[in-house]
This record gives C-alpha cells, structure tokens and sequence, in this order.
C-alpha cells in the first residue's frame, strides 16, 4: 500500500477529521497539527512509517515534525478528488500558504507565553501580578504546577463532621467522594489532573468577570488588566481540558466585558468545532444599576465539548402544565393543535416572503385543494401568485394560470392569506407547498417533511385541514379557521 493511502487511512481513524460523508477533512488535520494535539501525535506515533517520515528522535525522545507533516498533507494531489490545485479553504494567502499556516496570524496578548501564579488571599489581591515565563522559568512553573499536600480534611455527613483516614476509592482506585478544594484554582487543577485526567464528565467555571467595583464576588483578584485576564483564564481553560472525558463538557460564565475574547481563547483552547453555543442567563431583570450606559440583565454560559461528535444533549422532561397543553392523543402519542398562521417575531412576509401564499379552500371537497406559487412581487407589496399548484393523482403538483383557474373555480373556492386580527399581513407556518396539498388530502405529513419540536416526547404539529369537517363558515372567518 502507498504510504499516502495509508496515512489517510491512519487519519481516518480519528472521527474528529470525518465529514458525514465517511470523507477526510484536511483543514481539521491541520488545525490540530498547528495546535500539536496530543491526539493526533499519538495516532501518527502509532505507525512505524509515520512516524519515521514526521518525527526525528533526539537521545531517546520523539519530536514532531510539524512543518514537514503540513507540507506532505497539503499537497494538491494529496487526495484523490483534488481536482484543483487551490484547496477548500476561503482565506488569504502569502506564497500560496494561508496566513494562519504561516503563524503570522494569531490572537496574542502580553504574557500569553506566561503562567500566572493568581492570588487567592485578601493579602495578596492588589499586589503585582507574578508570571512565570513557560520558557526562561521552567523550574518556577514545575514547582508552581507539582501536586501538592492536600490538608486539613474534613467529611460532612448527615451526622455531621467526621474525620478522614482516606478517600472512597472504586475497584480502579478513583476517588469516588465529593471534593471541595479551598485553595489557588490553579494549582489545585494540576493537584488533581494526576487522579481524573481524562475522568471529568461535567466542568462548571464561574471565573472574575474583570469588572472590578462593587461586581467583585470572588476572594481573589478581579480587577486584572486585561492582558493579565486572558492569561490567567488560559492557564485553568488549559489543564481543565485535561480533565474532560471525551464526551466531557465544560460551561464557562462570564458578562459582556470579556465574553468576546474569552470566546475567542476558548476556541484556540478547544477548537471552534467543539463550541456547542451560549446561553444567555438573566441573572439581574431590573438591570444593574453600576452600568454607566445599558443597565444590562444578563450575563452568559459558554458550553464546550472535549469532543463534539461523542456527546449528547438530554432533553427536558414536560411540566405538568406543558403535558396539559397536549391534550389529544393517537397512535403515536400526545399532540396539541398549533395555528397555521405564524405569530409574533419573524412572522411578516418582509422576514418569511416565501411563507406568504394563498391557501384556496373548496366548499364542495370541504378541504385545501390549491394552493399560490410563487410572488409576483417584492414582499412589500400584497401577495399574488405568479401560478396556482395542484397535486395530480400520482401526487405531482400541477401548475395553473391564476386567472384562468380561478375563473373555472370561482364558485367553489375562497382565497385565505395569513392574515391577523389587525388586518396585518402574517405568514404561515410552513412554505412547503407540496406538502400541504399532500397533508390536506392525505391527513397525513408528506414523505420527507419533518417537524421538530424539541421536547423528549415525540410530538407531532398536524393541521387541521387534514380534517374533513372543516365548513365554509369556519374557513370564512380567519380567526375561528386556522390551520395546525
């Protein structure tokens, strides 16, 4: 076998440089390469041809051959479907290397290169900061960072305090106790690293927000500058990621003063792929009253995976009011009727143009026959069909001329618009055409149209003209006929 073939073969084995096709994605390789991920030397380690062509051994140590790998896997003809000698990356380029691959192009700070010790005591809050350079004080950061002496132990019980001989271990040797460590963060992370590397399922970081005044609530500084700041976050962001099981998660909070760039470290630490989102947490809704512009409400949860593709998002059991809201049931389970018409924000032909048609009911079939196509004109301007769709018998849709089908129809059909109470032009739920017709003479969801909803039980939205009931009066007053 080409030993091309079989370091994409050897690639392959990572997921995490998979696209859904089962394809190798050549920038996710490199972006680990720059980052030198643990992950993918020890894969490349893993074969002996690898890692005679992209290590050099020095006095019984392997090192990374970074470069020398970049420009193998770079190649245009590296892949067999490239076809064209600029690759699948937009970006700017300098020598025919992207800017990022040249290592001109980084987020940087002052000390970024830096750990900083952090205070943690009263005593030591407005004192000058203290950096250990990670290259000229090796040994200051290794004897920083060494596990220390853990003391002055105490168990809580529901009988109270107990003293502690040793820890709850499992089979394996893994403490099995809640911990709570008061103490520097920092050097209490890398105390533990040693015991749950690799272990942690859930990390929670609720680190200064760096806006000084009366938002400090924490015993240490919170008055960094800003350089300082991003330091002291990339010291614990970078052993916390340590602890993470692969399915691991951790959730960062912080406001709007450093949420940008923590944002930004964030990704170089974890990489951007492994951002799940941010919620938005109202944790004051009057607003606080120190702001000096917008008296903000709210400050932010950043979540992260250790591995995107391995984990899983549980979704939230109903309420018991939410269960009531689903008061019919079939076959499948629970469902509530929903109003055809889109309310509330984004519900305007101006954001949804596609979502604004006529629907044509027929007195005699009781039913949606027909259905508008597409606008004649801008979404400012009252809709009008540019044709009128039908479904045939196979299933197809049919396309009419406006004025001739309604003029051969006129007695049998009334024109509905999504329009509400107000006389405001709305828009319907769905903008799937075929669907509808399909639903409405079948009763059924057309093959292929999925609703989501969100919640753990499976719940259908259905229409009601799906239903044959449905009678002239009800269709002629918008509000009492609306479709779900």
């Amino acid at each position: 076998m080409p030993f091309q073939t079989e370091l994409v073969e050897l690639l392959k084995k990572d997921h995490r440089f998979l696209d859904d096709s089962g394809e190798l994605l050549i920038a996710a390789v490199e972006d680990c390469a720059w980052k030198l991920d643990k992950d993918l030397v020890r894969l490349l380690l893993s074969d002996e041809n690898a890692k005679s062509k992209f290590f050099s051994e020095i006095e019984g140590y392997w090192v990374f051959n970074v470069n020398t790998f970049l420009d193998y896997i770079s190649q245009k003809d590296f892949l067999d479907n490239s076809y064209t000698r600029f690759r699948n990356k937009i970006g700017l380029m300098v020598g025919g290397k992207f800017l990022k691959e040249r290592g001109e192009v980084a987020l940087a700070w002052p000390y970024k290169d830096c750990v900083l010790e952090g205070g943690q005591t009263k005593e030591e809050e407005k004192r000058k900061e203290i950096f250990f350079n990670e290259v000229l004080a090796e040994d200051e950061i290794n004897r920083l960072l060494d596990p220390k002496v853990l003391t002055n132990f105490k168990r809580f019980t529901a009988d109270g305090e107990e003293e502690v001989k040793e820890f709850k271990r499992d089979k394996n040797g893994v403490i099995r106790e809640n911990l709570i460590i008061k103490g520097n963060n920092l050097l209490a992370l890398h105390s533990l690293v040693t015991q749950f590397r690799g272990q942690v399922k859930l990390i929670y970081i609720d680190p200064p927000y760096n806006t000084g005044g009366d938002a400090n609530t924490f015993k240490y500084n919170n008055t960094f500058n800003h350089s300082s700041w991003l330091t002291f976050m990339k010291n614990r962001l970078t052993i916390a990621k340590d602890l993470l099981l692969n399915d691991g998660v951790i959730c960062i909070a912080i406001d709007d003063e450093e949420y940008a760039y923590l944002k930004i470290v964030c990704d170089e630490i974890f990489g951007r792929e492994n951002f799940i989102g941010t919620i938005i947490v109202q944790s004051n809704p009057r607003g606080r009253t120190i702001n000096s512009h917008f008296a903000t409400c709210h400050e932010y949860s950043l979540f992260y995976a250790r591995d995107i593709n391995r984990i899983e998002v549980n979704n939230q059991s109903l309420t018991s009011d939410q269960e009531n809201n689903f008061d019919k049931v079939d076959g499948r389970g629970k469902y509530r009727l929903l109003p055809f018409r889109r309310s509330g924000g984004t519900s305007t032909p101006i954001e949804r143009p596609n979502s604004e048609f006529s629907l044509f009911y027929s007195k005699k079939e009781k039913n949606i026959v027909a259905v508008g196509g597409g606008r004649k004109s801008i979404p400012e301007e009252p809709y009008e069909p540019i044709e009128i769709l039908t479904l045939n018998e196979e299933g197809d849709l049919i396309k009419h001329e406006p004025m001739e089908f309604l003029k051969n129809n006129n007695d049998d059909l009334i024109q509905l618009l999504p329009i509400d109470v107000l006389g405001k032009r709305r828009v319907w739920r769905w903008s799937n055409r075929k669907a509808i017709l399909f639903a409405a003479r079948s009763g059924v969801r057309c093959p292929g149209h999925t609703i989501h909803t969100g919640y753990q039980e499976y719940i259908r939205m259905i229409m009601i003209l799906s239903q044959r009931n449905i009678t002239p009066e009800k269709v002629a007053d918008s509000e009492s006929w609306t479709p779900y």
